[in-house]
């Protein structure tokens, strides 16, 4: 959808989270199917953007992330609050890096209990 390679120096990272796919494409890495692909394309007007961002909350909430004090006109809005895009963000992508370690693959993980 042309989102990437996605410049840190400015606010690019915000506004390719201003409609909700970024999100969309970090929920079904966490867990595959949960957002459906064929839906993944760029809303044509604010409506759709609208329902796309709601969608993309509701399937952050249903992995079990809390989304406190976020709806969508905040993430329409992401450069006005970085902070809450940022820490929403933060909560996707620890999931992605832990989910895979479990006694079963990393066993030397029992040396730390």
């Amino acid at each position: 959808l042309g989102l990437l390679p996605i410049n840190i120096d400015n606010d690019d990272l915000f506004e390719a989270c201003n409609n909700g796919i970024v999100f969309w494409d970090l929920v079904n890495k966490i867990q595959k199917d949960t957002v459906d692909e064929r839906m993944l394309k760029k809303p044509s007007d604010i409506f759709k953007t609208t329902e796309m961002i709601n969608l993309s909350l509701s399937a952050i909430k249903s992995i079990g992330i809390k989304v406190i004090s976020i709806d969508a006109n905040f993430v329409m809005k992401a450069t006005e609050w970085p902070h809450l895009i940022l820490g929403l963000l933060w909560q996707l992508v620890k999931i992605i890096l832990v989910k895979d370690i479990d006694l079963k693959k990393v066993p030397e993980i029992i040396r730390l209990a």
